[in-house]
This record gives C-alpha cells, structure tokens and sequence, in this order.
C-alpha cells in the first residue's frame, strides 16, 4: 500500500518593510513631476509671450534692419537674435552698393540701438565679417567713376555723423580702431584682407585729395 506523503506548507515570510530607500524614490518622483510642470509652465509661457519676429524674407529691408534697433529684438533667445541679424545681412548682398550705403550712412537713434544690440550678441564678429565682405564686394564691382563718386561721399560723411557718433554706425571709436582693427581684419579671408587694404589706401587718397584730415 503506496504511503501517502503528508503535505507540508512553507510560511512565506511577510514582505519586507518599505524603508528609506522607498521614501526617498517617491521624494525623486515628486520632485521630478514638479519640475516637469515648472518647465512646461515656463515653456507654454515663454511661447504665448514670445515676440512677434518679422520674416525677413517677406517684409522690406528697412523694417527688418529697424526691428534689430527694438526691446522686441532683445527679448529673444540669442540665437534667435543671431540668426535673425544673419538672415538680414544674407538679404543686404542683394541691395546695390548705393542702397547698402545710404542705409548704413542714415543716422538716427534707432540704428544707435541696432548697433549696440548687435554689439550685445555673442559671436556678433560673424555679423562684422559678412557686412564688411559684402560692402568691399559691391564697391570694387563698380566702375572706376563710380567709386570715385562713393569715395567722395564717404570721405564727406566721415566728416560729420560719422566722426561725431561712430558707435551709432557700428565702427569703432578712434582708441578701438587702434586697438582691435588689426586683430578683427587679420581674422578675415586673404581676399576680404586684400580688398579692405585697398579700399583704405584709395578713401586715403580721396581725402588727401579734398583736403581732409585722417579721421583716425
């Protein structure tokens, strides 16, 4: 006659007690839901408050230069402020060497404003790079009479708003130009070297030519 074996039951041993460990994983937790809530608080804000950036492709060139000179302008993220100032030296290259120079030669308080924000952005030397390259371009594309023409107008400006307010048109005062000019040109590419070299020696002897005196 087969035994019949008795049945034993194990006693399980009661779950171990949530300790520290535990408290302080739903301490991480909460902390965690918080800071989600805070970043998409701020990041729901930082969009509905966010400025109104004009396209630049869209509006005329006058407007989108102008809005760099705002309170608007400054309260964008600094790449975004970088970005935008690009995209409006990207459409500079397209305006004749007239149009850029009687932009860049109108003084008043808003282009003040622009310079110095621009001035403010980190990596702003990439905005002085690209105008500088593309005003040499569109002067040694003219004819021999034109630039003559633009020497003697530039020679005349440089005698008024220029050399009272130099910061309102982004140049550097006399002491800056002494002292940063060299290093800002000698970053630049050999050809852009070659034609501020140049263009330096020819404004030199246009005013040599009226009389003027070396601003700097």
């Amino acid at each position: 006659m087969t035994a019949i074996p008795r049945l034993t039951f194990a006693r399980s041993d009661p779950p171990a007690p949530r300790g520290r460990h535990w408290g302080r994983g739903r301490a991480f937790a909460a902390l965690l839901i918080v800071a989600c809530v805070v970043l998409g608080s701020w990041g729901v804000q930082r969009w509905w408050t966010y400025p109104q950036v004009p396209d630049v492709a869209a509006v005329d060139l006058d407007t989108a230069v102008d809005f760099m000179g705002s309170d608007e302008f400054n309260r964008m993220l600094e790449r975004h402020r970088l970005s935008y100032a690009m995209a409006v030296v990207d459409r500079l290259s397209g305006a004749s060497f007239y149009d850029l120079s009687m932009m860049m030669m109108r003084w008043n308080d808003r282009r003040a404003r622009i310079a110095k924000n621009l001035r403010d952005i980190e990596g702003h030397d990439q905005l002085g790079s690209k105008v500088l390259s593309i005003f040499l371009e569109k002067f040694y594309e003219q004819s021999p009479a034109e630039r003559r023409a633009a020497l003697i107008f530039l020679a005349a400006a440089q005698q008024g708003h220029i050399a009272q307010h130099p910061q309102a048109f982004a140049l550097p005062t006399t002491e800056e130009f002494k002292q940063d000019m060299g290093r800002f040109i000698a970053r630049q590419p050999p050809r852009t070297q070659a034609m501020f070299g140049q263009f330096v020696l020819d404004l030199k002897k246009q005013r040599d030519s009226m009389g003027l005196k070396d601003p700097f």
